[in-house]
Parts: C-alpha cells; structure tokens; sequence
C-alpha cells in the first residue's frame, strides 16, 4: 500500500517540474492538466488507505489494523485499501499493525515520559 503511495507521490512531484520548466502556456498546460489527473489518483489512494481510522474506536488494550479490502471492495481508482478493524492481539492483523490502544490515561502518559 505505502509502495503504490509513494510512486503516485512520485509522479506528481516529477508533473510539479513540468509545469515549472514549461516554457510555453500550452506546454504549462499540458503539463498542468497532467498534474491534476495524477494528484487526483493520489489523494483517492490515500483516501482508501487512511479512510475508516479516525473513526474506529478499539477498546484499550486492543490494536488497530488495516486489514487489506478485497479487490471487488475498492472504489475506483483504488488499487489497495484499507478496512480498519480492531484486534486483540498482533498475530490477529493480515495487514499493517496500527498503534496499541493504552489500557489507561496513566499508561499514556507514562509511554509519553520514556521516548
């Protein structure tokens, strides 16, 4: 998911360039239209990766993760996906391991205190 991330990331820094080494309007044009379709495809991939987190609610001393959606799941324009669920331990994850919910606000803090 971070791999397709990245390389869209990529593509649209390399149209940033275009645009600003075009010399003529139509070529800025171009260039510009091109950047628009690829920070398009960028931001729906982050969407369907990031989608879903802010709004799962893990009881403490669970994990998030994002399990991978299957592909007859995705939107268009999605070629990975996350479905973001809660899970008692890390061998339960199939996808990426998100943070450890703390059992208490003490715990918390006291996490904070060793970094």
């Amino acid at each position: 998911m971070f791999t397709i991330l990245g390389s869209r990331a990529q593509v649209v820094q390399r149209d940033v360039g275009s645009v600003r080494r075009a010399r003529m309007p139509s070529d800025a044009s171009v260039a510009g239209e091109r950047l628009d379709e690829h920070m398009v495809s960028l931001v729906i991939q982050f969407q369907a990766a990031a989608g879903g987190y802010g709004a799962t609610h893990c009881l403490p001393g669970t994990r998030i993760c994002c399990q991978p959606k299957r592909s007859q799941d995705l939107l268009p324009g999605e070629q990975t996906a996350c479905k973001w669920a809660c899970v008692s331990s890390a061998r339960a994850c199939r996808g990426f391991l998100g943070p450890r919910i703390p059992q208490s606000s003490a715990e918390s803090r006291q996490r904070r205190g060793s970094k």
